[in-house]
């Protein structure tokens, strides 16, 4: 499993339209299913099986946190079988986070919308940035709540074991 850093910024925005969305360059929509698993302090594992235009692709992924913004992640596809497996060492205190993630591109910037079964009026929207320094304009057909990057109320990993009630959002 090659070793890459990954910069990204996490926005908390109201439902989006899905209608309007789909109009945008390079949409895509994919249903996720995401399992936690006991990892060592500082640093997440999870599988992931991502379902996109009718094929199904698992991976498993260890990410150690850097900072607020970033992490070293390192990312490999996993096979049915061993996805299966591994989906026994569940964390403990944790669910599967189930999600629909639709993303499409603006310009160089992809955009990656996560919409969660637990909330009807929020979305989360994820960033991935070549550099640190790098603006994220967030798009018109989103509307921004507010930022959440590095709040790890709402990092995947949390929302597994403890959604945040939306009335408190």
């Amino acid at each position: 499993m090659p070793l890459s850093e990954e910069i990204e910024r996490k926005f908390l925005i109201r439902m989006p339209d899905v209608a309007r969305l789909e109009k945008q360059p390079e949409f895509t929509c994919s249903e996720i299913e995401q399992i936690y698993l006991s990892a060592t302090q500082g640093t997440t594992h999870r599988i992931r099986r991502r379902t996109k235009n009718g094929k199904t692709v698992c991976t498993e992924t260890v990410k150690r946190r850097i900072d607020r913004v970033s992490c070293f992640e390192d990312e490999k596809e996993i096979d049915g079988q061993t996805y299966n497996e591994l989906k026994t060492k569940i964390a403990e205190g944790t669910s599967p986070i189930v999600k629909r993630r639709i993303t499409f591109r603006i310009g160089s910037q992809l955009y990656e919308v996560d919409i969660y079964p637990f909330w009807k009026n929020t979305a989360v929207l994820e960033c991935e940035l070549p550099s640190r320094d790098t603006e994220v304009a967030i798009p018109e057909c989103l509307s921004l709540l507010r930022e959440v990057t590095g709040d790890f109320r709402f990092s995947n990993a949390a929302l597994a074991s403890s959604p945040v009630p939306e009335d408190s959002l």
